[in-house]
C-alpha cells in the first residue's frame, strides 16, 4: 500500500483497545453533558427566520457536495457560559477548553504530536455540513489526521460520511457508543465529509501527526472501513 493511500485509511477502535484511550474516555465521561430534545429547541433563541434556514443547510447533507447555495458559515450564538451553536452543532467556547481536564488528559496521552480541535453537541437533527478543512493540513501539515471520540445514546443513528476519492461515492460510518472514528485529510482532491445525527451525539475532536496515529493504527483491535 503506498504512503499516500494509507494516510487515506478510515478506522475505527474501541477505547478499550488501548490503556490510554481509556483514560481519555473516563475524563470525557466527568464532562456534564448538554441535551435537548431537537436542534430546532436550540434555536428558538434565534430570530425566527434563522431555523428555516438551517434546516435547508442540514437537508443538503443528504446530496452529494458542494453546497449549492451560500449560506452564513459564521451565524453562531451563546447558549451558556461554556456552549455556543454554530450551524447545526453546539460545541464548547475554545477560548475556555485549555481550563478543561480532558484537554489536558489529551496532551498527557499523545503530546506535542496532538491537539484537541474541539467537543462538539449534536441533538437530534444536528450535523456538520459538507466540508473540506481544505486549510487546516497547509496551516498545520504535521497534524493532518483526525479522530472523533463518539458518545452516541443509539448505535446506527448517527453518521460520518465523505466522498470516497477513489469512486466519487458517497459513503457512511455509521456511529458506535465509545469508538473512535479516524481518518486523513491529507488526500488530493481534498476529503469531502459530513455528520449527521439523529439520536444524542457528542464527541471530542483531537489532531494528530503521524506519530501518534501510526500506534493507533497498529492497535490489534483496528477496524479498517476503507483503505
Amino acid at each position: 500500500m503506498s504512503k499516500q493511500r494509507e494516510s487515506g485509511l478510515v478506522v475505527r477502535i474501541h477505547h478499550r483497545e488501548h490503556p490510554s484511550l481509556a483514560t481519555i474516555w473516563d475524563e470525557f465521561n466527568r464532562l456534564p453533558l448538554p441535551r435537548v430534545e431537537h436542534l430546532r429547541d436550540v434555536y428558538r433563541q434565534a430570530p425566527p427566520e434563522v431555523w428555516p434556514e438551517i434546516e435547508r443547510l442540514g437537508q443538503t447533507c443528504t446530496a452529494r457536495p458542494p453546497i449549492p447555495f451560500p449560506f452564513r458559515r459564521g451565524l453562531s450564538f451563546r447558549v451558556s457560559d461554556l456552549w455556543l451553536v454554530h450551524l447545526g452543532r453546539l460545541s464548547i467556547d475554545t477560548s475556555k477548553v485549555k481550563r478543561m481536564p480532558l484537554y489536558w488528559k489529551v496532551k498527557e496521552v499523545f503530546g506535542d504530536d496532538a491537539r484537541m480541535s474541539g467537543f462538539f453537541y449534536y441533538p437530534p437533527g444536528g450535523f456538520k455540513e459538507w466540508h473540506t478543512d481544505f486549510e487546516d493540513p497547509q496551516s498545520d501539515p504535521e497534524k493532518h489526521w483526525r479522530v472523533y471520540m463518539v458518545k452516541a445514546e443509539d448505535d446506527r443513528k448517527s453518521w460520518f460520511q465523505y466522498v470516497d476519492p477513489d469512486t466519487g461515492k458517497i459513503k457512511k460510518v455509521f456511529d458506535r457508543d465509545a469508538h473512535l472514528n479516524l481518518f486523513s485529510l491529507k488526500e488530493e482532491p481534498p476529503l469531502w465529509h459530513a455528520v449527521w445525527s439523529d439520536t444524542q451525539r457528542w464527541c471530542l475532536g483531537i489532531k494528530l501527526g503521524e506519530q501518534a496515529i501510526q500506534s493507533l493504527l497498529e492497535i490489534e483491535g483496528v477496524e479498517r472501513l476503507a483503505s
